[in-house]
């Protein structure tokens, strides 16, 4: 995904005649790209104008010929995306990122910001010939990566929604990899090998989730743990409620998540 920033900067002096100064000074500083689809957000005082903003986005940039705005957070187990098309064509779209291309439609499945670093951190650590299960695989935001890039054998990719996991599976043609067996269903319900390293990116927590990780985490293997809080020792304590079977070996705060609350990643090791 890209970020443009100076947006509020560039295009106030094409709405001056369509905005108030309040309704200026409000707009936001920038906006997202995926593949050739805008991704706004807007305040609530603006959202009445964004067909307006979403035309002047356009003439500012040429390569963008869909505009979108976002009206919440993703929700619910099959992380449904709260994004709304105001201006253009078709909101399906390639984006390319790293080497890799994800086909998606912006306002029917999730798109994983912000997971770039974590995307290409993963793909160093994995060790030649392991299993690894990812349990929420979504496109293929991390799937794709490990099984382009690493050195894993096997990546198992688990997805319950069924839109997503048909662009999942797209992405593995796409992307020419081989080494892919996606999987559809919910990941606490369906038949998965013993793995080396298994992906638990699901948000706001994948607590609910652990007890199946732990079933088929092989002993001295790697998990990796998302979770939303506000500290480190807050997002540890989600585990230990759960397990003591599990050494905590690194935590990254991946980014904010509003209310003084953080996206977090904690890599552990099987103990």
């Amino acid at each position: 995904m890209v970020v443009f920033l100076r947006f509020k900067e560039l295009v106030a002096p094409l709405l001056k005649n369509d905005l108030t100064k309040k309704e200026l000074s409000v707009l936001p500083a920038g906006f997202q790209v995926i593949g050739d689809v805008a991704v706004l957000s807007l305040p609530e005082s603006l959202m009445k104008k964004a067909r307006v903003i979403g035309g002047a986005l356009m003439q500012l940039h040429s390569r963008v010929r869909t505009v979108c705005v976002k009206q919440g957070v993703v929700t619910g187990v099959k992380r449904l995306p709260l994004i709304k098309k105001v201006l253009g064509g078709d909101t399906e779209t390639v984006h390319k990122e790293s080497g890799i291309l994800f086909k998606l439609d912006v306002v029917k499945v999730m798109f994983s910001k912000g997971n770039l670093f974590e995307r290409s951190r993963l793909v160093k650590q994995v060790m030649t010939g392991e299993v690894v299960v990812d349990l929420f695989a979504g496109i293929g935001y991390f799937t794709i990566p490990l099984a382009k890039f690493s050195k894993a054998s096997r990546v198992w990719a688990v997805e319950i929604n069924p839109v997503s996991f048909s662009y999942l599976k797209e992405n593995v043609v796409l992307n020419k990899v081989s080494n892919v067996t996606p999987v559809l269903g919910d990941c606490r319900n369906v038949e998965l090998p013993r793995a080396d390293r298994v992906l638990m990116g699901y948000l706001p927590s994948a607590k609910p989730y652990l007890s199946t990780a732990l079933k088929i985490l092989k002993k001295g293997g790697f998990l990796h743990y998302h979770t939303v809080a506000r500290s480190e020792k807050e997002a540890l304590a989600e585990v230990l409620d759960v397990t003591e079977k599990l050494k905590l070996v690194g935590a990254r705060k991946v980014k904010s998540y509003g209310n003084k609350k953080w996206h977090w990643v904690l890599d552990f090791t099987s103990v």
